[in-house]
């Protein structure tokens, strides 16, 4: 869940549900988000140029995605 209007949305029509959250390795996640990023936009740039922010031009794709443990956090899974 990357926006948290989604969460509220969650508890305002199912408060009493309950999620179950299934993480990939932010590694792993990237190579494959990039790869299928490449077979869908042939000029995604180099993968050492999406290191951090996503920035124009990088079609939403760059490792600040993979940083799980803020959206974890937001659900109060975990401290930071």
């Amino acid at each position: 869940v990357e926006q948290f209007h989604v969460l509220e949305f969650f508890q305002q029509f199912w408060p009493d549900a309950g999620l179950i959250v299934g993480l990939r390795h932010p590694v792993t996640w990237f190579e494959s988000f990039y790869n299928f990023r490449v077979q869908n936009w042939q000029d995604v740039p180099h993968p050492n140029q999406l290191i951090g922010r996503c920035t124009s031009g990088t079609k939403l794709t760059c490792t600040h995605r993979s940083r799980f443990h803020w959206h974890l956090y937001s659900m109060r899974k975990t401290n930071i």
